[in-house]
């Protein structure tokens, strides 16, 4: 099988970043997601690929070819997450200016994709939303029959309807054999939907690079959190991790979840306050059913029960209700986008759980009072 993009050992420093030591190919006709957080390295690798950085040791070739090849060019499409065009240009200018670097360049295949995107080709770039530029940018990338498309999160800031738009181009570009695409993505749903193969890097070195359905054994994965495997699609699941931490969805291998999931890591330094308040409340909660009644044995006021009760069920109400809105979408709580079952698995956990600490609290009151309603302190 021919490689499209090989790279062997190569490796960039910066002053506070090191992309180490990075290999991995990719077969021609194959798609490929290249997975990773934000700083990992994805774009740090695009730019090698493309020469737009210099690579301090190691090799990059496309279609067998030194990476430097100026004969190469031609077959390749790039996209960056920003395209940078000019302010004040059109498509129609983006067209004129884009036309001359490319033998093979088709003004129908562009005006193609500018109607099927719905962009008028006399707006303005500079007035154009975001999902908007990315969609040109992709249509001045396809424009011109490229061999190998390299995307730096081609759908990103695409609603759900121009993602799965964005996705189904991409299915008719690999329609015609031989051809390749290497792109770059934090939503894992994109993934499941396109990608034959996963590259994943994270601090600036290659975890895992291999097809997607080769995922691992889920069970072995070791995690000091429980772990809860939930079938979405037949054959791949969904992930989560203790209180409704998700971590990645169906099809990522064991290797990309075999690198000790830290709640802190994704939930913020308060992270582990999550599962230590929720036992926390539950064990108070039965502490209080059992001692509520000697305290009122030890001479406690029915005014000084009211003032202990109050603020803890306060409380209680309180981390519910917060548990509620950090589960709504948009809010950062998630791991990857396109996971709504994680959304209601930790709405459901959590905010169940809090909700039964409250009833506990409330029941312990109630039987307090009716057990020493007719006591005199």
């Amino acid at each position: 099988m021919n490689n499209t993009i090989e790279i062997s050992g190569s490796r960039k420093q910066y002053k506070n970043f090191l992309l180490d030591d990075i290999s991995f190919s990719v077969p021609a006709g194959f798609v490929c997601g290249f997975i990773g957080e934000n700083g990992a390295g994805k774009t740090t690798t695009l730019k090698l690929i493309l020469g737009m950085a210099m690579k301090d040791g190691g090799s990059i070739k496309l279609f067998g070819k030194p990476a430097d090849d100026a004969s190469l060019k031609e077959d390749i499409g790039v996209l960056f997450e920003q395209p940078y065009y000019q302010e004040d240009w059109t498509p129609i200018d983006l067209e004129k200016a884009m036309r001359p670097f490319y033998k093979k360049w088709s003004s129908t295949a562009f005006h193609e994709y500018l109607k099927r995107f719905s962009l008028d080709p006399k707006q303005k770039y500079k007035t154009m939303s975001r999902g908007m530029k990315m969609k040109l940018g992709m249509a001045v990338t396809l424009a011109h029959d490229a061999k190998l498309l390299l995307l730096d999160e081609p759908t990103s800031g695409l609603d759900p309807v121009g993602r799965d738009e964005m996705l189904e181009i991409f299915r008719d570009y690999m329609v015609q054999e031989g051809r390749t695409i290497f792109f770059s993505t934090h939503i894992t749903s994109d993934l499941e939907k396109i990608a034959d193969y996963i590259t994943y890097i994270k601090n600036g070195k290659i975890l895992y690079s291999g097809l997607q359905d080769d995922k691992g054994d889920l069970n072995k994965l070791y995690l000091t959190l429980p772990v809860t495997r939930s079938s979405v699609v037949p054959g791949r699941y969904a992930l989560s991790i203790g209180m409704g931490l998700i971590g990645l969805v169906t099809g990522i291998p064991l290797a990309l979840l075999a690198d000790r999931f830290s709640m802190s890591h994704y939930y913020g330094p308060i992270a582990w306050f999550l599962p230590v308040i929720t036992i926390s409340y539950l064990l108070f909660s039965v502490f209080n059913l059992c001692m509520f009644p000697v305290l009122f044995r030890l001479g406690y006021s029915k005014g000084k029960f009211w003032g202990m009760l109050v603020p803890i069920a306060l409380f209680s109400m309180l981390y519910g209700v917060w548990v509620i809105l950090s589960s709504l979408p948009g809010n950062g709580t998630l791991l990857f986008d396109g996971l709504e079952y994680a959304r209601q698995h930790m709405l459901l956990v959590n905010g169940g759980m809090t909700l039964v600490a409250t009833l506990i609290l409330l029941g312990s009151f109630l039987l307090s009072k009716r057990l020493y309603a007719k006591r005199e302190f």
